[in-house]
């Protein structure tokens, strides 16, 4: 039989207090810890219906010292789906098996193949510079437009006049620094 225990306080220190007090009072496991803002933290547990009622009234008791407690309260025998929304360790441990599981299908998938391609030195040197242009662009869409005119200015593009690069949008930027690059990579 399992059981959902959640303890509400005002502050931190009055939910770590209840979760130490929680966990050692009784057999129970830790489910997760939700901070909700204005203060406010929930710590949730779980176990049998028992030994939840036990840890949740232990911790009740140890938070009025800490802190302030806005509310506890325990849900026996809780549908599944309940478990699946507050229950963060359940989800994670959910997670742990399905990589696990996709690894096992990927090395069966990996071993099956017994004919190995191998790519000339032209096609990985092509390669190596399409997937070097793709990561640059990348990295240029993630800057910002000032920061894109500094590196141009920086650059001496020939495409580019200081006051092209002043009044540049970030797309014509971006294609300047990279025809830059290819340009001085051949």
């Amino acid at each position: 039989m399992e059981a959902l225990g959640m303890i509400e306080t005002l502050g931190y220190i009055g939910a770590v207090e209840a979760l130490d007090v929680s966990l050692k009072s009784a057999n129970v496991e830790f489910a997760g810890c939700e901070l909700i803002g204005g203060g406010l933290v929930t710590i949730k547990v779980t176990g049998d219906v028992g030994a939840v009622n036990a840890s949740i009234e232990a911790a009740e008791a140890a938070v009025h010292k800490v802190g302030k407690l806005i509310s506890s309260f325990v849900i026996p025998k809780p549908a599944d789906e309940v478990f699946e929304i507050f229950c963060e360790h359940r989800e994670k441990a959910a997670s742990k098996n399905d990589l696990k599981q996709e690894a096992a299908s990927e090395n069966e998938t990996v071993q099956a193949k017994e004919k190995i391609i191998v790519p000339t030195e032209d096609e990985v040197k092509k390669q190596d510079k399409s997937e070097a242009l793709f990561k640059m662009r990348q990295e240029l869409e993630k800057m910002k437009v000032v920061e894109l005119r500094n590196l141009a200015r920086q650059m001496d593009l020939n495409s580019l006049t200081r006051k092209d690069i002043k009044f540049a949008k970030k797309r014509q930027l971006i294609k300047a620094i990279l025809d830059h690059y290819t340009r001085r990579s051949k």
